[in-house]
């Protein structure tokens, strides 16, 4: 997910696609006009106050399909780089059919985080501090400011899979969003900058999923 609003006042035609349609609402009210590109991306701005810029919203789908025709996640960010930035997500997926194996679920991740195992400023949330084994969903920060939120979910499941079979583990950054935006584009690796700020330095399984050591963000 990235959310940006940008001076340019226009988008280029790879997020575009070939075709887009005016939408019948504007999904954010501080914007009065809102459209759908094929892509899946929206551009939302207001009539009266062309001051307000363009404010763009790639999902995770439309940023899946961007990368499956060969858009790379550091080429999307450096396109953006110079823009604010009101919302970046980043994500590790582990992928295990056979279900377990080097596989750290949401309810593994929130025994570690209640167990002092977890280094970071931000704190469990109070689903994690007591968890249940049935936990679909682990999260580390705020889910109210959401300025930094961790969450480790089971992604197979939203797919229809047995459980544990994908598991996703993803930063949302609302707050110097930027910072994030300008290491992807940056070429740093996406595992390191979710340890920069939310790591599990003595367990093998989150090392090898991650595929990375912390850095210094820019």
């Amino acid at each position: 997910w990235l959310s940006v609003t940008t001076n340019n006042g226009k988008l280029p035609d790879f997020i575009v696609g070939s075709n887009f349609e005016i939408m019948e609402y504007c999904p954010n009210k501080n914007y009065t006009s809102a459209m759908l590109c094929e892509t899946g991306a929206i551009a939302m701005s207001h009539e009266s106050k062309p001051e307000m810029g363009l404010h763009i919203v790639l999902p995770g789908n439309t940023l899946g399909l961007l990368r499956g025709e060969g858009h790379k996640d550091k080429d999307i960010c450096e396109y953006f780089k110079a823009d604010n930035h009101s919302r970046v997500d980043v994500a590790v997926t582990a992928k295990n059919l056979n279900r377990y194996a080097e596989h750290l679920t949401p309810y593994r991740i929130a025994k570690m985080a209640d167990s002092g195992q977890m280094k970071s400023r931000l704190k469990p949330d109070n689903g994690v501090v007591s968890p249940s084994q049935k936990l679909e969903t682990a999260y580390i920060g705020s889910r109210v400011s959401r300025n930094r939120l961790f969450r480790a979910y089971d992604k197979g499941i939203e797919l229809g899979l047995i459980a544990d079979t994908i598991i996703r583990y993803e930063l949302q950054t609302n707050k110097n969003a930027s910072g994030v935006v300008r290491a992807v584009s940056d070429g740093l690796d996406i595992g390191g900058i979710i340890r920069r700020y939310v790591d599990f330095p003595e367990c093998a399984d989150w090392i090898k999923i991650m595929d990375s050591t912390s850095v210094e963000m820019p």
